[in-house]
């Protein structure tokens, strides 16, 4: 079918362009071509003896491009000279002919959407999501008014959007940071985003994008590896290294461990190839880093001794490789040893960046958790969030503010008076004895307790000995008259004390219910991809 007028069947149109929904465009191909080179090319391709296997109609050629008719349009419209310039009132739409307009290189039109997205109700009535594609556009400075507009939402108010999964989780940081700055700052709209140094596009595919880009390397002569991977070793081909760096192994390990390296050695035997080295060996080539390397192996051959890896980057290459050679039993490895490790309390978001990226569930869910114990403000920035998505580190936000819900609920049905006052609950209990002075001090400890567990939400928050905890035990002799005993003040404070664990492991109990969410595959709208013809 035609678009609708002014892309309709007209004299002036001298080629036609098919959309991805297969809706016909009328349109002058010199203005086109005097805004996107791209489309220059892609036209003169299609004349002289190219002409001949196009597709015509109304004996004009046609071209087919990827974009849907909706896109299209809207992209026409600003390109056309018009009176009245079109509305953006549809995120998705803009967002696609923003991707249409870089890919053809049309600044012009560029321009155009960055100036009428300023004034758009959209960045009012949909903030966070146009922060989002405004970031994956690359128009970091008009991000900045989005990410002021989402101000008027409170942070655990922010309800996860689809084009989250567009950016990476150190953008999405940058956002972040930004918000808990404005909560702090007594003018916040004079508050902007800073972006880290360093971040990178979004790299959250583990099997295109390792953590550590390791490639092959020019670095002179071979060296030998260390023991036990040195020439003193048992072997019969050698793995050299992107630094250049030469391990002895046995094939049949190799063989056993990894289907891609029975395919190697494999081809590198039907064809007899393979440089030979001094030593008499085949040397196979591989893209992984010495210290890599050296780690995958240690967990293949069968040795007393697991090596642990304590790096979290090299750990994180460690098991790219394993995915990638489909060392399937080293991977298992590597989740046991990270659900384990003591860098899930040393470096809790670096684990988390790198154990969402590779796909193990149960690390991420640790050093959630394991974030918990220190507050939201002290989150620093890590690399590994360029290896996220922004909704990945939305749902770590999201999990923290359900963990606080979830410990002010067992806090908010604690019977105060029970903490300080060692009669409680027994028959003799005189109710009376509740004054005023106690019930102020049960509302201190009430606010005070429940500001501290919804900024970190574990149990060792409840019984952590800080100057607070050390003021509560001191006041408990003066609640009442009949603490002048020293038995009874020891057993008043002992009570305090262990009511204070039970509550923590209530809290702690509570908390463990609380689901991460681990973001999969889901299906989102994403620019088209490049045009080709007919």
């Amino acid at each position: 079918m035609d678009a609708k007028s002014p892309f309709d069947s007209t004299v002036y149109a001298d080629v036609i362009i098919c959309s991805s929904d297969s809706v016909n465009f009328y349109v002058i191909r010199s203005l086109l071509c005097c805004v996107s080179l791209p489309l220059r090319d892609m036209f003169q391709l299609n004349r002289g003896p190219a002409i001949e296997h196009n597709v015509m109609k109304d004996g004009l050629p046609v071209i087919d491009f990827a974009e849907n008719s909706e896109t299209l349009y809207l992209l026409l419209t600003l390109l056309y000279p018009r009176g009245e310039e079109p509305g953006l009132d549809d995120c998705s739409l803009f967002w696609r002919v923003g991707k249409a307009a870089q890919k053809y290189c049309m600044d012009v039109i560029e321009a155009k959407l960055q100036r009428l997205i300023r004034s758009s109700t959209l960045m009012q009535s949909e903030p966070l999501r146009m922060y989002a594609i405004l970031v994956n556009l690359g128009w970091n400075e008009i991000a900045s008014l989005a990410a002021q507009n989402t101000l008027a939402t409170p942070l655990e108010k922010l309800v996860g959007v689809n084009e989250l999964r567009e950016i990476s989780g150190a953008d999405y940081y940058t956002f972040l940071e930004y918000r808990l700055r404005c909560s702090k700052s007594a003018k916040p709209e004079n508050e902007r985003l800073i972006r880290p140094s360093g971040i990178l596009p979004l790299l959250y595919s583990v099997d295109t994008a390792p953590p550590q880009v390791e490639g092959l390397e020019k670095s002179g002569l071979p060296m030998h590896s260390k023991e036990p991977f040195d020439s003193s070793a048992r072997a019969d081909a050698i793995l050299r290294s992107s630094d250049s760096v030469d391990f002895f192994v046995l094939e049949s390990i190799l063989r056993i461990s990894s289907p891609v390296f029975e395919d190697t050695f494999s081809a590198n035997r039907a064809r007899n190839s393979g440089i030979e080295t001094n030593d008499k060996l085949p040397v196979v080539p591989v893209e992984e880093r010495s210290e890599t390397l050296r780690q995958l192996l240690l967990l293949i051959y069968p040795y007393d001794d697991e090596s642990i890896i304590h790096d979290v980057v090299l750990f994180s290459n460690v098991a790219v490789a394993a995915r990638k050679y489909k060392m399937s039993a080293v991977e298992k490895k590597l989740q046991r040893q990270l659900v384990g490790s003591p860098l899930l309390s040393k470096e809790p978001l670096q684990v988390y960046t790198r154990a969402v990226s590779l796909g193990f569930k149960e690390a991420a869910e640790l050093a959630a958790k394991s974030m918990l114990s220190q507050e939201l403000q002290d989150m620093t920035y890590v690399k590994g969030l360029d290896h996220i998505t922004g909704m990945d580190l939305h749902h770590l936000l999201e999990y923290r503010f359900k963990c606080g819900d979830a410990a002010l609920m067992v806090w908010e049905m604690v019977d105060k008076r029970e903490l300080f006052d060692s009669e409680y609950g027994r028959s003799s209990y005189n109710r009376t004895s509740m004054n005023y002075w106690t019930s102020r001090r049960y509302d201190t400890l009430d606010k005070s307790t429940a500001e501290k567990l919804k900024a970190r939400p574990r149990g060792s928050t409840i019984t952590e000995f800080d100057d607070q905890l050390v003021q509560k035990i001191a006041e408990i002799p003066e609640m009442s008259d009949r603490y002048h005993d020293g038995i009874l003040r020891a057993e008043a404070v002992c009570k305090f004390l262990k009511s204070l664990q039970r509550i923590a492991a209530e809290v702690e109990d509570e908390v463990s219910k609380v689901p991460l969410v681990v973001d999969g595959d889901t299906d989102v709208e994403l620019p088209q991809a490049a045009s080709g013809t007919r």
